[in-house]
């Protein structure tokens, strides 16, 4: 005769006090290490986080019994920090980490490659060609690179729910390992994003739609209006006004909806080109 007995042993309840959290960037621009403050010493909690942003792969376990932990942050943007006890969040923050001008990088999971500056902007234009990726001496011919062209400032502080976007734009590779040519501008909020897809008219399926807390997922959605073959540039426009949002590609409109939770203020701009742009 066998018998089992179990025991289920109840949640510990969380309790806490006096709970401290501060940083501050020690440069400008990036890379920028960010020092956090930190004082959770009154409380029971087995496990404390430090995430950087809303991605909880960014999430790195702390010393309860410490104050202090560094973390650095490669990309320009707005971020909103967060403590986390065992697995609440107890306090957040925002980080804005700024750039000087619009810059360019490759993306890589860890750390990007950054771009000289005289490679990005052109006068009338900023992107970077094909021809720049050979003299990085990159081989786009075995791996397709994301470019990230972005610009974040304090100084921008535009209300999303009242603003007027337009901008040309192309994807300008042409290999035939890169067939969707997927393009992407974020508006980066403090409160938010608005990301705007693009891409070949056979690739629609692999995009997604961000307007704020609103996602609308090619996978589940028509979004073939969103395609374009970047044979030449194309015009976008995203206009915000009285609580609704409209976006145009090349006088046409592609998407119109209510906007009624805004992503606060404006603070910057990241264009992603799957190959160049």
């Amino acid at each position: 005769m066998i018998s089992f007995a179990f025991f289920i042993k109840d949640a510990k309840k969380l309790i806490y006090s006096q709970i401290t959290f501060s940083s501050r960037p020690v440069t400008f621009g990036v890379p920028n290490t960010v020092i956090f403050k930190y004082n959770v010493s009154k409380s029971n909690a087995d496990s404390v986080f430090i995430q950087q942003s809303w991605d909880p792969k960014r999430r790195f376990k702390v010393d309860k019994n410490k104050h202090e932990y560094t973390s650095t942050y490669y990309m320009p943007g707005y971020y909103r920090a967060k403590l986390i006890l065992n697995d609440s969040i107890v306090r957040e923050h925002d980080i804005l980490i700024e750039s000087k001008d619009w810059m360019g990088m490759l993306h890589r999971e860890s750390i990007p490659i950054y771009l000289p500056e005289k490679t990005v902007n052109h006068g009338d234009w900023v992107g970077i060609k094909e021809s720049d990726l050979k003299n990085e001496q990159l081989d786009n011919q075995k791996e397709v690179p994301t470019l990230i062209l972005t610009h974040v400032s304090k100084k921008f502080n535009v209300s999303s729910e009242n603003f007027a976007l337009k901008l040309e734009l192309q994807n300008t590779a042409n290999h035939y390992n890169n067939p969707c040519k997927q393009a992407s501008i974020m508006l980066l909020g403090t409160e938010g994003v608005i990301t705007i897809p693009l891409s070949t008219p056979g690739c629609v399926g692999e995009l997604k739609l961000r307007i704020g807390e609103k996602v609308v997922d090619g996978m589940t959605n028509d979004l073939s209006t969103f395609s374009t073959d970047f044979k030449k540039p194309v015009q976008i426009s995203c206009i915000s006004k009285s609580k609704s949002i409209k976006i145009d590609l090349n006088g046409t409109k592609i998407y119109e909806d209510r906007f009624a939770k805004s992503i606060g203020k404006i603070v910057g701009a990241r264009v992603s080109f799957q190959g160049t742009g």
